[in-house]
């Protein structure tokens, strides 16, 4: 049986899950079938649930977010850099500008970075 063709997943809240594998593995096209980033190269049927209700591409999109690969990464900015810079981009314009950096803050408490002054160059 391909696992591709029959997959099914949980991730309670709370939780962190880190998604690994080698090259050509497949984590990418799993997140993307995952936030709805389809292709005609990708085909996915049946359902994703959030919080037991079927999620659309609207959903998935307010809560959650992927890193991409190390290729969209400028690799002389460490990982705290990056997520200040991806929060001045991405985060509600309505929000203010150190609330916006207090979440970043936040964030890297919850998951316990150590590498927040590395380069991304040497984690990817």
């Amino acid at each position: 049986m391909d696992v591709r063709k029959r997959l099914n997943g949980v991730v309670h809240p709370g939780e962190f899950v880190a998604i690994m594998g080698a090259s050509g593995a497949g984590k990418t096209t799993l997140l993307n079938a995952l936030t709805f980033r389809t292709s005609r190269k990708l085909k996915v049927r049946g359902n994703i649930l959030l919080n037991g209700r079927k999620a659309d591409s609207d959903t998935v999109t307010r809560v959650s977010a992927y890193v991409q690969q190390v290729d969209l990464f400028i690799g002389t900015l460490t990982v705290r850099e990056h997520l200040r810079f991806q929060a001045k981009l991405r985060m509600d314009k309505g929000i203010p500008f150190k609330e916006r950096m207090n979440r970043v803050e936040e964030v890297i408490q919850e998951v316990r970075f150590s590498v927040l002054y590395t380069d991304t160059f040497f984690i990817s």
